[in-house]
């Protein structure tokens, strides 16, 4: 028995393996990036800080 597998004769076929896949490559994407504050991370920094200035003064 395929739980991915639906069909209603005469109806509608849906097979949902292909979702299931691409969620599954989706999550293991997610787990190989390092956490902001994991120890072994040696990025830069995680904040950056800029002044932003009008370029029209008013008097």
């Amino acid at each position: 028995m395929d739980l991915l597998k639906v069909t209603v004769d005469g109806v509608v076929t849906m097979d949902l393996q292909e979702n299931l896949r691409e969620i599954e490559r989706q999550i293991e994407q997610v787990r190989q990036v390092a956490a902001p504050d994991d120890p072994d991370d040696v990025g830069g920094p995680l904040v950056q800080v800029t002044w932003l200035t009008a370029t029209c003064h008013y008097r």
